[in-house]
């Protein structure tokens, strides 16, 4: 397929376009997603006219021509999502009229020229490539950067403090999965416009600075997987537009308890504090008025919308990817649907009950709490979970019985209540004995399918009550219940046990014939010897009667 650069009314082949020349009035080259291959054209510098290149998502190799750096009034060119390799050459820095630049997703290799960043640039990704070295302090030169995505890449060194004082013109920064270390600067300044902050997947050490309060906009906080060393954030509760927050992997401690709950964060769509060391009880109060995770409230959108962040450069906008344990399996989340919700206080050292008023959250999708010392009941409240498709109990100290009302979570694919303390009959006829036995294993107490065909007739469980005279006689409901499944079941394949042989034997069938024939002559004869000697007998009574 041949790749058509488009210049108003003129287009041009590879095997064409070095003949195109400087006074070419050439605007615009789109050939996105159009599963091209081979080099970028050396000749592409000859379009002095050019404006925007965008050749995203295909499979472009080599290297980024230098002679792209003679475009002098290039404003946007977009190369993401390809194969290229080679260093990011430093003439792209000629082009001082560019304004967007993502090179984001290919194979680039050495340090990040700090000539590439012009003045003018709104939009800076090299996302996802193989760039190490120092974060160049030329970034804090251009002033009018929007969207900053270093992430996935192998940058080292600390974070520059003037970076994060351009957070008062700044709406994205994404430093996430290089090997920075350090403190993060607490210098958050009033007017921060920051909307998503993300550096997951450092070295970074100390605490979250609490200048981030300053930053009024924020959606997104991601910190997941450094060694920052912290109590919960509760100085942060002002951020109202916070609909993230992940500080899973990290080594945080205490409660996570704070004053004035009942509106901390009504936003909150995802909470992550998964992995740390956080103890104390799950408070109630937390809880009740997260109306963010409720159906049926304005907070909740219902829109198939993701939140994501629209730069100031027209048609422009960035999503951020998030690993979540769902399911039981960690997966990414490129983009994030404004339906999502999510809690995970997975392997921490909280203790105390289950707060009932989860219960309240009902457009809650996962639930993970394992890997606790949680005790108690698994609350019944649970059940008004009705959009819940993951939950997650494993590893704790939960008792009682598994409650019937969980039988209501019509959506439910993964649930975990492994190694626990629970007892009693596993709710029969409902999907909780679709799941694999793996989910309640480790509960000696337990007992019904999936894990043991049925109760021992005459048994009595040894983490049941004994039963009353009643229920002795007539056996639990449970039991009960088991019986009538026996007959469904059994029924139909004792049946077909016998007929499938007469069907497809002739010699049953014969068989079976034969001696169905004797049967019925034995009966008949009986029958006609039974009715002889009941005539013999009324004519010798009648006889008696005359005389």
């Amino acid at each position: 397929m041949p790749l058509i650069c488009k210049c108003g009314t003129y287009a041009a082949t590879p095997s064409q376009v070095h003949h195109l020349t400087a006074s070419a009035a050439c605007h615009q080259n789109s050939s996105d997603n159009n599963n091209f291959s081979g080099a970028i054209p050396e000749s592409l510098g000859n379009l002095s006219n050019l404006r925007e290149l965008s050749m995203s998502r295909n499979n472009l190799q080599g290297d980024i021509p230098p002679s792209l750096g003679n475009c002098k009034i290039l404003r946007s060119l977009n190369l993401a999502g390809n194969n290229l390799q080679g260093n990011i050459p430093p003439s792209l820095g000629n082009c001082k009229m560019l304004q967007f630049l993502d090179l984001s997703v290919n194979n680039l290799s050495g340090s990040l020229p700090p000539q590439v960043i012009g003045l003018s640039l709104v939009v800076f990704s090299i996302e996802k490539n193989n760039i190490h070295g120092r974060i160049p302090l030329s970034l804090c030169n251009a002033t009018k950067l929007d969207i900053i995505d270093l992430g996935g890449n192998h940058l080292n060194g600390t974070i520059p403090h003037c970076l994060i004082a351009m957070a008062s013109t700044l709406g994205v920064l994404d430093l996430s999965g290089n090997n920075i270390g350090g403190n993060v600067p607490n210098e958050f300044r009033k007017g921060c416009r920051l909307e998503m902050l993300d550096l997951c997947w450092n070295f970074l050490q100390g605490q979250i600075p609490r200048s981030l309060v300053n930053c009024k906009n924020l959606k997104l906080l991601d910190l997941e997987n450094n060694q920052l060393k912290d109590t919960f954030p509760c100085e942060l509760s002002a951020l109202s537009q916070l609909q993230v927050l992940i500080l899973k992997s990290n080594k945080f401690s205490g409660r996570i308890a704070c004053s004035g709950e009942d509106s901390i964060w009504p936003l909150l769509q995802i909470l992550n504090l998964a992995s740390n060391c956080f103890s104390g009880e799950i408070t109630s109060q937390f809880f009740p008025t997260r109306r963010s995770m409720m159906a049926g409230t304005k907070e909740m959108q219902l829109e198939p919308d993701e939140l994501k962040y629209s730069s100031t450069l027209a048609g422009v906008s960035i999503q951020d990817l998030l690993t979540l344990t769902f399911k039981g399996n960690d997966f990414e989340l490129q983009k994030i649907p404004k339906i999502f919700t999510s809690i995970d206080l997975s392997n921490n050292a909280f203790h105390g009950e289950i707060p009932r008023e989860l219960g309240n959250l009902n457009a809650l999708i996962v639930l993970n709490l394992s890997h606790n010392s949680l005790s108690g009941n698994i609350p019944s409240s649970l059940g008004n979970l009705s959009e819940l498709e993951s939950l997650d109990l494993s590893c704790n100290a939960l008792s009682g019985n598994i409650p019937r009302e969980l039988v209501k979570l019509n959506f439910l694919e993964y649930l975990n209540l492994s190694f626990n303390k629970l007892g009693g009959p596993i709710p029969t006829s409902t999907q909780l004995q679709s799941f694999d036995a793996s989910s309640y294993k480790g509960n000696p107490g337990l007992y019904g399918p999936p894990l043991t065909p049925r109760q021992a007739p005459g048994s009595i469980h040894p983490s049941m009550p004994s039963t009353s005279p009643d229920e002795s006689q007539w056996g639990s409901n449970s039991q009960v219940e088991w019986m009538l499944r026996g007959a469904e079941v059994g029924l139909p394949v004792g049946l077909a046990i016998f007929i499938v042989p007469l069907l497809y034997f002739k010699r049953w069938r014969r068989w079976y014939c034969k001696h169905l024939d004797k049967l019925a002559m034995k009966i008949l004869r009986g029958e006609d010897q039974a009715r002889g000697r009941r005539t013999r007998r009324r004519s010798k009574r009648q006889q008696r009667q005359r005389f």
